[in-house]
């Protein structure tokens, strides 16, 4: 079975996985901020953390913050966990990231923060937001699935936000199998966080510990095309995957329950490794998407309108496909049936965290008609090419 998607793990790693030495968090702080132009980085539990910890590090309660309709329900977590108030915005009709042209209706004297994110590793808009900068409301850049967005694209965009954050878990294009990382040009920022940080977090018990080690093994070895089915079962089926990734705290759990516990010493190992391979993450990725694009361009006339698909980049961190609501039960049915993995990301967080009587329809629109395709590193042209005819297919079926 095609996986949709595939951490980067190799035998090679295993050692990595008995190092214990605690002095790598401050090696790989220096080396993401160096790599990311940064001032200042912090390696955290998840990129989620960071957002907590600024909320809680400058005693931010029961003020609004506005964030994307169209968002992973993990970044509104640490907003209600902290007493404050998440206000929506919807995304924009040309993309996936939020509505800027909606911002200045939602602004009033409570507003506090904006969260950006770059979704799917789409580029934000920095030239807008710098007409933001100043008016006393903190920006945030959410660059959870747009590391390489950020590397080849934004790396100016702490001149505009206050502090961006990025996440490793397991289904990011650049995964250390957990853990997130702030970064920041502002010192008083830094500070904060990494007081709170360090006072509010701590070693994984021994059990915990254990189970980090199972999930490398578990990853190495279900993510291998052979073994695949079986971790689609867990993640379609049930919801295995979704508490691995910290994403079944419900509405009355905020955070999940290893939120304080500090990453895994092997997982500071793991991480220094990829970031000597970013050059060829970033080569691959375009590489791929390269030929995705020039596939994907032969269905433009099959039936138009039926299915579209974000404006060229080469460092999305998903391929979304966007059809008819009415369809995609359909789409992701005739994939699985010849043996790909296509599913829907994003489809809960309005459901979960808004009770108001405001309509988002652009987000409510990729919310129901999104799906996702393969990619990930070492994704092979022969795998993409069935992909496609695949999808080819299903649109001449009738579906």
């Amino acid at each position: 079975m095609i996986p949709r998607l595939k951490p980067y793990l190799t035998a090679r790693d295993w050692p990595s996985l008995f190092f214990q030495d605690d002095g790598l968090t401050a090696v790989f702080e220096d080396r993401f901020a160096q790599l990311t132009g940064a001032r200042y980085a912090l390696w955290l539990p998840y990129g989620r953390s960071a957002l907590y910890f600024f909320l809680k590090g400058y005693g931010l309660a029961q003020q609004e913050i506005i964030v994307p309709a169209y968002t992973c329900q993990s970044v509104i977590g640490p907003i209600k966990e902290t007493n404050n108030i998440p206000v929506f915005i919807d995304s924009s009709p040309d993309d996936f990231n939020l509505d800027e042209h909606l911002l200045s209706g939602a602004v009033t004297d409570r507003t506090k923060a904006v969260i950006v994110a770059a979704m799917y590793g789409t580029p934000i808009d920095l030239d807008f937001y710098r007409t933001m900068k100043n008016r006393g409301i903190r920006l945030i850049g959410d660059y959870a699935l747009g590391l390489l967005t950020f590397l080849t694209k934004q790396k100016d965009a702490l001149d505009v936000f206050d502090l961006a954050f990025f996440s490793f878990g397991l289904g990011k294009e650049v995964s250390f199998l957990g853990g997130g990382a702030l970064i920041t040009n502002n010192e008083e920022i830094y500070r904060r966080i990494k007081e709170l940080r360090d006072q509010s977090c701590r070693p994984a018990p021994i059990n915990r510990q254990v189970k980090g080690l199972l999930k490398f093994w578990g990853a190495y070895l279900l993510f291998r095309p052979e073994f695949y089915h079986l971790l689609y079962l867990l993640s379609e089926k049930s919801t295995w995957l979704d508490r691995e990734k910290g994403l079944t705290m419900g509405v009355a759990h905020n955070l999940p329950e290893d939120f304080f516990y500090s990453p895994h010493p092997w997982q500071a190992k793991l991480a220094l490794d990829r970031l000597t391979r970013m050059d060829q993450f970033i080569t691959d990725k375009k590489e791929s998407l390269d030929y995705y694009y020039r596939r994907l361009a032969e269905l433009a006339d099959l039936k138009p309108g039926l299915i579209s698909w974000p404006k060229y980049g080469d460092s999305y961190s998903h391929l979304p496909v966007l059809v008819p609501p009415s369809t995609r039960d359909s789409l992701l049915r005739f994939f699985i049936q010849h043996g790909i993995h296509s599913t829907v990301i994003f489809k809960k967080t309005l459901d979960k965290y808004y009770t108001g009587h405001l309509t988002f329809p652009q987000a409510q629109r990729y919310a129901d008609g999104m799906a996702v395709l393969p990619l990930y590193y070492g994704i092979s042209p022969k795998v993409i090419d069935k992909v496609i005819n695949t999808l080819q297919n299903w649109m001449s079926s009738g579906h």
